[in-house]
């Protein structure tokens, strides 16, 4: 692989990430109310849910969900549900009163366990990484160093990204306070979330990988 067509991959990796998602959306949100520290913990989530999807998706994952629909449409309900989860929790923290009894009730919570999850349970993760991957391999040159690099780069993009919308997020929270403004972020990304879930529920099988 050239240095030309790695900065080619990383430059369009980053393009991709930096368009606002569920994980940006869930990244900004914790960064906003509860502060850049606990939404770091967020972004490693995020891309450590990145490592699993990569590596089943180059076992030729990405393949076997084509052969069989039901697995593709089990793993789409898994990511729905729980971008539904987060969503109506997300909506009904905005309608609570008192802002230490939300803070309590979200410290039960894993700012890790909550990235890591909505990223691995996302299945376009298995055909971005079965169809994007490929386009950046060199013929007659060893696979898996090439493979390595890749997966290793877009996890390093990926988190750059996350934490660039995080501080972002962490500078408004200090600009931005309000118990009010708090719970209306927390409304606004409840109902981008649950659209999110939506969109992926009526998302259909891709013909290719």
């Amino acid at each position: 692989m050239s240095l030309e067509t790695l900065i080619r991959f990383l430059v369009a990796t980053a393009i991709i990430a930096a368009i606002p998602g569920p994980n940006i959306i869930l990244i900004t949100t914790d960064s906003i109310r509860y502060g850049l520290k606990k939404s770091i913990a967020t972004v490693i989530g995020v891309s450590a849910g990145m490592i699993p999807l990569f590596s089943l998706s180059l076992a030729g994952i990405s393949t076997l969900l084509i052969r069989y629909p039901w697995l593709f449409d089990m793993l789409k309900l898994a990511g729905v549900s729980y971008l539904f989860y987060l969503g109506i929790t997300q909506i009904f923290d905005s309608l609570k009163t008192g802002r230490s009894h939300l803070k309590a009730i979200h410290l039960k919570d894993s700012f890790f366990t909550k990235g890591f999850l909505i990223s691995a349970t996302n299945p376009k993760g298995f055909f971005f990484a079965g169809a994007f991957f490929p386009q950046f391999l060199t013929k007659n040159a060893p696979l898996m160093p090439q493979v390595f690099i890749l997966c290793g780069g877009c996890l390093l993009v990926a988190s750059l990204v996350g934490l660039f919308y995080a501080v972002f997020a962490g500078t408004a929270n200090d600009l931005f306070k309000s118990e009010k403004f708090q719970k209306r972020t927390s409304l606004f990304s409840g109902l981008v979330l649950v659209f999110f879930g939506m969109a992926l529920f009526f998302t259909d099988l891709p013909d290719m990988v």
